[in-house]
């Protein structure tokens, strides 16, 4: 913690304006969070099965590479997941760097609930899906510290670091939209609001 307090405002709570406002917030510092957005959209699809981590060779009409539309349709239709679903963001990958400091917040707990660490990479053939090349991955390869990487849904990872500002005291503001900025008065204009200042 720091002897002189600021209030900090951040513009933005996507995953880099959460990420630092929990970071500023564990310094000792306020937090005003300003999101336009009226809610947060948190999509879930069920936990990846199995068969998509490491998927077998499954026919496919005019590809036959286990990613193709057919599994995803199924796939889909199995679980009962909405084909339209609000655009949230998709897959994404938390490297040993990012999640060094996730360890040293405590969330990677959180985190490993809602993701799966790869055990290869796989370079496959665009014609017929045949692989072509593996690299092996031990969770102990990650950086000097044993961290490794998580694959991780953005809804999901975006839900994670919500909850850790919320618990932290963060002041999340959602239906915020920024007019303008005033550096002289450190003031943040927001539409039909009261200034943060």
């Amino acid at each position: 913690m720091t002897d002189s307090c600021l209030h900090v405002a951040i513009i933005g709570a996507g995953l880099g304006g959460l990420a630092a406002a929990i970071g500023i917030r564990r310094a000792g510092h306020n937090v005003t969070l300003l999101e336009q957005s009226a809610q947060f959209h948190h999509v879930r699809y069920p936990p990846p099965v199995t068969a998509l981590r490491s998927p077998p060779p499954l026919p496919c009409p005019s590809r036959p590479t286990p990613l193709c539309p057919r599994l995803l349709e199924s796939y889909l239709h199995r679980h009962g997941s909405p084909l339209n679903p609000p655009q949230v963001g998709a897959g994404i990958q938390i490297p040993p760097n990012s999640a060094r400091i996730l360890r040293n917040w405590g969330l990677i707990p959180e985190i490993a609930k809602h993701s799966v660490q790869p055990t290869e990479f796989r370079l496959r053939g665009w014609k017929d899906g045949r692989i072509l090349h593996r690299m092996p991955l031990s969770h102990e390869s990650g950086d000097e510290d044993g961290v490794g990487m998580y694959f991780i849904h953005r809804a999901d990872f975006h839900t994670v670091l919500v909850d850790e500002a919320r618990r932290l005291g963060v002041d999340i503001r959602l239906g915020s939209t920024v007019a303008g900025i005033d550096f002289e008065e450190a003031r943040v204009e927001v539409v039909g609001k009261d200034a943060v200042k």
